[in-house]
């Protein structure tokens, strides 16, 4: 098992090279990962690295339990703010993300949330997002929401067993752990 591979490398107090396919593997017995795509190095760190700060759409992607929700979305100046578009929303960037997107430029950009940062709204919330349930998939603990917003449609990782088919919901986006990438740039 991996808890049995981690013990053991531990014990011995070796340097090993572990060749996965698996995510989960990489992430929990890696010190340290390379993510390759195609034979080629799209991004090297600790686990912690790659989740919480992918380099690329792809390793935002590959990275954790349930992909990361990327879509293409506008991001504008208004006055000294940088808006994003989400479905119809008009979202305030915080400074972080912001500092960020002007290292991109604004315009159309790549917008991504894990699913497990996204919470369903009980009260009011500073990033008020609407959208309607469309698919549910129990996971046991948790459950899997596709949520459609405006054109586009973002997965929601929630533990709330009362949201249904067809449920109108609100959504409460956290924009600070949000990621912005250049559309198009995968390596």
């Amino acid at each position: 098992t991996r808890g049995e591979l981690k013990r053991l490398q531990r014990d011995l107090g070796i340097t090993t090279l572990y060749v996965t396919h698996d995510q989960t593997e990489a992430m929990t017995l890696g010190d340290r990962i390379a993510l390759l795509r195609d034979g080629r190095v799209v991004q090297t760190g600790t686990p912690e690295d790659l989740y919480e700060r992918p380099e690329t759409p792809f390793a935002a992607s590959f990275i954790g339990q349930t992909p990361m929700n990327l879509v293409s979305a506008p991001v504008l100046e208004e006055g000294k703010d940088l808006v994003l578009g989400l479905g119809g929303n008009r979202l305030i960037l915080p400074p972080g993300p912001a500092r960020k997107v002007k290292t991109l430029g604004v315009g159309t950009l790549l917008f991504g949330i894990r699913p497990e940062h996204i919470r369903i709204a009980t009260g009011i919330s500073e990033t008020p997002v609407t959208g309607t349930v469309e698919t549910m998939e129990n996971l046991g603990r948790e459950t899997l929401l596709q949520v459609r917003v405006g054109d586009r449609t973002l997965s929601v990782l929630t533990e709330d067993k009362s949201i249904g088919e067809g449920n109108a919901v609100a959504l409460d986006i956290p924009l600070e752990k949000a990621h912005f990438f250049k559309e198009g740039r995968d390596r």
